[in-house]
Formats: structure tokens, sequence, C-alpha cells
């Protein structure tokens, strides 16, 4: 009878304690959605993040490119990153992979010079994965002692004025299209 009333009073201790977890969990959550008196969905905030660490991510990228691209936009070589993308490995790649770089922008039929841009700059940097090319463009990075993702930007930089020709854009139209430019 005795063990009977302990195990009752456990339990009973036991709920209440699950409930005021609940209680204060279920409190957590409502106030981390609570932002300025909205409730926003955590898909939201996902987003927000997302786009921050994006932008982030371009600052970052941005402070590596300078020894080889100058800050002004719409980005250009310097004299260094010339010398990169003119290297004897380098013309390989890009003669041999033109047309199909040019052929895959073509078909994903970007409709500003700034989305043609950025879309370049994902098609250039898939190379890094290709089994043809990977061995070659990642040996390229480590004599220019730079990270493979830096190379392909350099790379796509000194192919874009090629390619906007051929597909009509004009690089000085980036910026007037570029949906994160402040004005």
């Amino acid at each position: 009878m005795i063990l009977a009333s302990i195990t009752w009073e456990f339990v009973a201790l036991i709920i209440t304690g699950v409930l005021a977890l609940m209680g204060t969990l279920a409190s957590l959550i409502y106030k981390q959605g609570n932002i300025d008196g909205k409730i926003i969905a955590v898909s939201d905030k996902v987003d927000v993040v997302d786009y921050k660490v994006e932008k982030l991510s371009d600052k970052f990228d941005n402070f590596l490119m300078r020894p080889w691209a100058e800050g002004q936009s719409p980005v250009k070589l310097t004299k260094l990153g010339v010398d990169i993308y003119a290297k004897e490995q380098i013309k390989k790649f890009v003669a041999e992979k033109f047309d199909e770089i040019l052929s895959r922008l073509n078909d994903a039929k970007p409709i500003s010079a700034y989305g043609a841009q950025e879309q370049l700059f994902d098609i250039v940097n898939s190379y890094k994965n290709d089994k043809e090319y990977k061995v070659i463009l990642e040996n390229e990075a480590f004599k220019a002692g730079q990270h493979i993702d830096i190379l392909l930007k350099v790379i796509a930089i000194g192919m874009r004025d090629e390619v906007f020709n051929q597909l009509h854009f004009n690089v000085d139209h980036i910026d007037e299209t570029n949906p994160n430019q402040t004005e």
C-alpha cells in the first residue's frame, strides 16, 4: 500500500514536470517566432539566415579576390589575375570548354547582365568536380597559392567579356541589373 502510494506520487511528479517542461518549451518556441509583434514562420527565418550568410560569403569572396580582381564593379582582373588567366593550362581549359560553358549559360536563359555573370560563375565553378579537369585546376590553384573556388572565379571573370559578346550582354549593365545593389 505504501509502495503503491509512493509510485503514484512519483508518476504525478513526473507528469507535472513533463507538463511544466512542455509549457516552457512552447513559450520559448512562441517567443522565438515573435519578432516585433509579428509571428514569423521558421522558413522565413531560415531564408533570412541564408541571405545573411550569402552576403557574408560574397564579401569574403571579394576580400579573397583582391589580388586577382579589382574591387570596382563590374569586377575586372588585375595584372596578377590576367597572368593567372594566361597560364597554359588555364588557356587550354578555356579553349576546350568555352563552347560548352557558353551553351550551358545560353540554356540557363539569363535575363540580365548581372544574372548572366552570376550564372557564369556557377557554371565555371562546377568544373572543380569535372573528372577531366579537377586535378589540373587544383594544381593551377595550388601554383597560384589560392583556393580552387577563387581560381575558377578568376577564370570566369577572364571569360566574361567574350561570353557576354556571344550572348549580346553588356558588361557595363551588370550594376544596372544587380538586384542587391543599394543606391
